[in-house]
């Protein structure tokens, strides 16, 4: 039996090293087995090209692994070669192989506020820990639980040989002394600095750094942003804008341990330090002024960088600070948001709407006239949070959020999209775990859904598919459905309505062990009711049978859910003429749009239409400002 999942004959294995594959039972049963049947040892073989860190409570043996290709060749070795004695040589050479990498399962940044996170890492994978239920117990470990002990012992041991230090400054050492030559777990790829922060900690060359920063309590108070502060101001080692249109600038303050001259650059990203260099002395403070220069970089992404302070004497290290931007993206602002204006029978309105560019420089943008697929429910997420919406097969509960939007007039719906983000692996999509996907559109009943599932009044409309199938996206955590690729039709009379959209699993946690669980995203504005949200599943704290409620209740400050709906409609109306058709605007520049809305062939009463703004606003490329005008007789 590969896997040793039944106990082996008394006996049979005494004296030998076992090589057990994994699969069909717990790695404790496998291994309890083999030393029942008399082996010495246990050599573990994964089922994957991939670490494996077995779970070995209460086994009394030496256990290895391997990977399955390492085991592959191990067993074709035996096969081939009958008899062999291999040997291990005592004490082992350890043989790095490839450089420090930020693990799968390590959190990410950014942080949701101006300061960097991480801000170091530490080893933290397979480390070879004690364990609880005995004074030899020892066991490989992973996660920050592992991580953590490395820096708080590191700062410990600073700390101790320097007591004057402040514990930012101690902090500081370690992280101006990092290494940043790191690459990601999940692909390979240079890790940046919102993977592993500073990068790994050296504590080596931070007993000696040549400069600290420090940052008081009475700073880190001032920069709280719940009481108005501005976390980027804080003398840490590490800068993060998480918005940058043409430059941002941040001052440091570095604190000479001893004296030297030191040369500061950029490296990786544009932009100067001033002073370039500088000469302290022990005790001295010199601030920095870092400016970074964003003009060529990737609009709508991040960019990496580091200041680097490069020591003029031989004996001090190198120090550095990692530094991560968020270059703006062009962003198209349009005020007012809607138009509502009145003319007499035969007369006409003026109004005037005002174009901003609210991101870096290049912003074009032109108006459309005629029919075309509209958003007409445009929600994105405006916050970082979610809450639950997804359903478990095996139980049939699960949470739901729904959010509404309303219809003026008969309307064909052609896609339907809801942003969302998936509890998982780092770089899982919901279409790896999902049964299925449902989207469902339900009537009003006095300010939430009609009904739900399994309780209440059907939806007006519903569609459950598997995640391959037409039409539906695939690889993201966005739930879109594109109904005609779908072969679906789906036209609504005027009203208002509720869109409810999950993805079903299997169970929680899954099979494997695994807890999945789809967010959706939410906004802290109200666009029309109060988004709701149901909770049946015992695990989030739900009750089976429970009812609509408020997301405002469950997650106060928050009023709505996002969500796309795209439609057939004209743009531009007959009846509306604008002054341009389009223009540029550079970083922060602004230009007003003039429209007439002329009632000469309008009929008495309230006429409903649409501008249509196009741009190359990579978030927005089509901007909908609606039109009221209400004719007096």
């Amino acid at each position: 039996d590969p896997f040793l999942c039944a106990a082996p004959p008394a006996g049979s294995l005494v004296g030998e090293i076992a090589m057990i594959r994994r699969g069909n039972c717990t790695f404790v049963i496998k291994v309890q087995n083999a030393a029942a049947a008399g082996a010495v040892a246990v050599v573990l073989v994964n089922n994957a090209d991939a670490a494996l860190n077995p779970a070995l409570d209460n086994t009394t043996i030496p256990v290895g692994v391997v990977t399955l290709s390492q085991g592959n060749a191990i067993e074709d070795f035996y096969v081939d070669n009958a008899g062999v004695t291999a040997l291990l040589d005592y004490p082992s050479e350890p043989t790095a192989t490839e450089p420090d990498q930020v693990a799968t399962f390590s959190s990410r940044g950014p942080s949701a506020y101006a300061a960097l996170k991480p801000d170091v890492a530490a080893p933290g994978v397979d480390v070879l820990a004690a364990l609880a239920g005995g004074a030899d117990a020892l066991g490989l470990s992973s996660g920050t639980s592992m991580a953590s002990p490395h820096a708080a012992g590191a700062l410990t041991l600073l700390r101790a040989l320097h007591p004057e230090w402040t514990p930012a400054e101690a902090k500081s050492a370690l992280m101006l002394t990092a290494t940043p030559a790191m690459t990601d777990a999940v692909d390979g790829a240079p890790a940046t600095p919102l993977m592993r922060g500073a990068g790994r900690i050296q504590v080596g060359p931070a007993m000696a750094p040549g400069l600290v920063m420090d940052a008081t309590p009475a700073a880190m108070r001032a920069a709280d942003p719940a009481a108005g502060g501005d976390p980027s101001t804080l003398n840490i080692p590490s800068l993060q804008a998480l918005h940058c249109i043409d430059r941002c600038t941040f001052e440091r303050t570095v604190t000479a341990v001893e004296r030297g001259s030191w040369q500061a650059s950029l490296e990786d990203i544009g932009g100067s330090v001033a002073p370039s260099g500088f000469l302290l002395q022990a005790g001295e403070s010199r601030t920095i002024t870092i400016t970074i220069d964003v003009e060529g970089e990737e609009q709508g992404a991040w960019a990496f960088g580091r200041v680097v302070l490069e020591p003029l004497a031989r004996s001090l290290p190198t120090l550095s600070m990692p530094v991560a931007v968020f270059v703006d993206p062009l962003e198209l602002a349009i005020e007012p948001e809607e138009v509502d204006a009145s003319a007499p029978a035969g007369g006409s309105a003026q109004a005037a709407i005002t174009l901003s560019n609210l991101g870096n420089d290049g912003l074009t943008w032109s108006l459309f006239q005629g029919q075309r697929a509209l958003p007409i429910v445009d929600q994105p997420a405006n916050t970082l949070n979610g809450l639950v919406s997804t359903l478990y097969a095996d139980s049939g509960t699960g949470a739901l959020v729904a959010d509404d939007f309303e219809l003026a007039e008969p309307t064909t719906i052609e896609e339907l999209s809801v942003e969302g983000f998936l509890f998982a692996n780092y770089g899982d999509t919901v279409d790896q775990y999902a049964t299925s996907i449902t989207w469902s559109v339900w009537a009003d009943a006095d300010g939430a859904p009609a009904g739900a599932p399994g309780q209440g009044a059907p939806p007006v409309w519903s569609y459950t598919t598997s995640p391959s199938n037409p039409g539906v996206a695939r690889g993201t955590n966005t739930l879109a459905l594109d109904l005609a690729a779908a072969s679906l039709d789906l036209a609504l009379p005027a009203g208002r309505y509720w869109l409810v959209a999950y993805p079903t699993f299997d169970s929680l946690p899954m099979p494997g062990g695994l807890t999945v669980i789809w967010y959706r995203f939410l906004r802290d504005v109200q666009d029309g009711a109060v988004a709701q949200e149901i909770n049946t599943e015992p695990e989030f704290g739900g009750t089976p049978g429970a009812q609509w409620g408020g997301i405002d209740s469950a997650f106060p400050g928050h009023y709505g859910a996002s969500m796309t709906v795209l439609a057939t409609g004209l743009c531009t109306p007959p009846w509306a003429t604008a002054d341009s058709t389009g223009g540029s605007l550079g970083a922060g520049e602004s230009s007003t749009l003039g429209v007439t809305l002329s009632a000469d062939a309008l009929d008495p009463g309230v006429h409903h239409g649409r501008l249509c703004i196009e741009s190359n606003d990579p978030q927005r490329p089509l901007s909908i400002v609606p039109l009221r005008f209400e004719v007096d007789s």
